[in-house]
């Protein structure tokens, strides 16, 4: 069993308890309850009924266990939901059917940005090797590693302000690269999943 840190309501606590919510759609509170959790070993299953009138679009998805939503959202747990295109929508132009999918996937591109490597300091920001430390998710396992050309332990090294491990990732990748054509049209998709998060603002 994953250790869990208990404290008062939307204090940092239950770091590996987690369950599903979701934004922008339209569908019944029965299902998406977000009282609902998954505790360490357990397991939960969702299924939603889109309609068919439901307006295409992109929307996402996240954890909303109070006091481990922020450290699982930053820690990656979170995605896009999308509704797709209509063929016979008469709004969808076909310049825009030409890049989106279900018809023309490979230029319909997908784009989301989140803290997963804010180590270090950044104005107003929660840097996650502290949130680490206070939900008590195991960040001293870092410190059985040594940095050989420092001396130092890995979660200090990886704290420290003056190395600036400072990254947001983008698809849950560092700094990567797209190839497009001259010429050739995209679409794009882009979703930021995190929020500002200091530490006055603990509680």
């Amino acid at each position: 069993m994953l250790p869990e840190k208990t404290d008062p309501l939307n204090s940092l606590r239950f770091p590996n308890t987690t369950n599903m919510h979701t934004h922008g759609l339209h569908i019944s509170p029965k299902e998406e309850d977000v009282v609902v959790e998954a505790r360490p070993g357990g397991d939960l299953s969702y299924e939603y009924n889109i309609e068919e009138n439901h307006p295409s679009g992109t929307f996402w998805f996240h954890p909303h266990v109070h006091g481990s939503t922020l450290f699982q959202l930053h820690s990656g747990m979170a995605g896009m939901i999308i509704v797709e295109d209509e063929e016979t929508d008469p709004g969808l132009s076909q310049q825009l059917k030409s890049v989106s999918c279900p018809f023309n996937c490979e230029h319909d591109i997908q784009l989301i940005f989140q803290p997963t490597l804010l180590y270090s300091n950044v104005k107003n920001a929660y840097k996650f090797a502290s949130m680490q430390d206070d939900i008590e998710d195991g960040i001293d396992n870092l410190a059985n590693y040594i940095v050989a050309s420092t001396g130092k332990t890995f979660k200090d090294w990886i704290s420290d302000d003056a190395n600036g491990i400072s990254y947001f990732t983008t698809n849950g990748q560092l700094k990567p690269t797209l190839n497009i054509m001259t010429g050739q049209l995209k679409r794009f998709r882009l979703s930021k999943f995190f929020e500002k998060f200091s530490n006055s603002q603990k509680t």
